[in-house]
């Protein structure tokens, strides 16, 4: 199994047990499940300790920082919870030292368990703390979309009314500004535990905006003379993600040199199957007319492929069709048939023939060829 995700399952199990630790402490019968979970908690540790170190230049652990800020914020809230004092109880004058007593007990017990939630506050603060200090230990090659998530995070804190689901389309959507292809965004349905990690503690919020700085020079420092970007140095106010935004706008606007694919696959000969009348009426003036005398068929389809290879130099996957023989004769008889019936329908126009067209056809097709013109002219004439 990767270490990666060997390593996430044990830190989810970590996570489950210390909930239990808590529900315990706070009174709750824990069943037998539930207590044998709990008794696995060395062994988890000794598992996952391994695993955490370090392998080469980059941390085994990739786990998201909204991951940790989850944790943290569960934490606090915890916390949080507990009350300034305990349940304050009337005693009697009989039971008055049995009540004070009762109450140093409850208020002692809570001041540890307010210092047991406190530490593990802390920790969970400083593990958080810890990732923003080495991100690249911490996240590896998913360091830019991480440190981007908590910027985004730390850039909405204020008047946010969305959902968890809601921010992460927003965040995606953003995300595919700034790249055709994003990975898979760990940690972006905990947007909003992000948020209140950073709302909830100073030091989170120094560490990031001071790696913030740090990686917007790197990655100026990395893009600076790539392709056609000269000094690159990041605007005033200009987050991470605007920054990568902008370059990748900048890099899809150079043309590389030749013909564009648009250009390349606007050479095309046919529509829905069959040959578009734009390329008909070329093949027709290529036979007919382009060399001064009519080609043969298969001369004709041979200076059209010769044409495509020499004057487009297309690759051969890209070399659209062109008509068989065959198809180049039924295509001239067509274009012969049409214009002789425009020539013969203008002069019906100007001579106003009486009798319909679907009558002249029918007598046409009952006679030869040179009764045809003798019974045309004589329908003329009578006209």
């Amino acid at each position: 199994m990767d270490r990666t995700k060997q390593l996430r399952k044990l830190e989810k199990k970590l996570r489950e047990i210390a909930n239990l630790q808590e529900q315990q402490a706070q009174g709750r019968t824990l069943t037998r499940e539930e207590l044998t979970k709990l008794e696995s908690l060395s062994t988890v540790e000794a598992e996952a300790a391994p695993l955490r170190a370090p392998v080469g230049w980059a941390s085994a652990s990739a786990a998201a920082a909204a991951s940790a800020a989850a944790t943290y914020v569960h934490k606090v809230a915890a916390l949080a919870s507990l009350p300034a004092l305990p349940h304050t109880q009337v005693g009697t004058r009989a039971s008055h030292i049995a009540t004070s007593s009762r109450l140093a007990e409850d208020r002692a017990a809570l001041e540890a368990e307010r210092a047991a939630r406190t530490e593990r506050a802390g920790a969970a603060e400083h593990e958080l703390l810890q990732m923003l200090r080495a991100p690249f230990n911490a996240w590896g090659e998913d360091v830019f979309w991480q440190l981007v998530m908590c910027e985004y995070a730390l850039l909405h804190l204020e008047g946010v009314t969305r959902s968890p689901k809601q921010m992460q389309l927003d965040f995606r959507n953003l995300c595919l500004k700034a790249r055709q292809e994003v990975p898979r965004l760990h940690g972006s349905m905990q947007i909003d535990a992000l948020q209140d990690a950073l709302d909830a503690s100073t030091p989170l919020r120094t560490e990031l905006l001071l790696q913030l700085d740090r990686y917007k020079r790197l990655y100026c420092s990395m893009m600076s003379g790539f392709g056609r970007f000269k000094k690159l140095t990041p605007g005033t106010g200009e987050s991470l993600l605007g920054l990568m935004t902008r370059t990748n706008t900048d890099a899809r606007a150079w043309r590389p040199p030749g013909a564009t694919p648009a250009e390349k696959l606007a050479l095309v000969s046919k529509e829905n199957g069959r040959y578009s009348a734009e390329w008909r009426i070329n093949t027709w003036l290529q036979r007919h007319e382009d060399t001064g005398q009519t080609l043969s068929l298969r001369g004709t389809a041979g200076v059209t492929m010769a044409g495509l290879r020499r004057l487009q130099n297309l690759p051969a996957h890209e070399v659209p069709k062109y008509e068989h023989p065959t198809t180049i004769r039924l295509h001239d008889l067509q274009a012969h048939q049409i214009q002789r019936s425009k020539a013969l329908a203008n002069t019906f126009t100007i001579k106003r023939c009486a009798l319909q067209w679907d009558e002249v056809k029918q007598l046409a097709i009952g006679l030869r060829a040179p009764d045809v013109y003798v019974c045309l002219d004589y329908l003329c004439s009578s006209t």
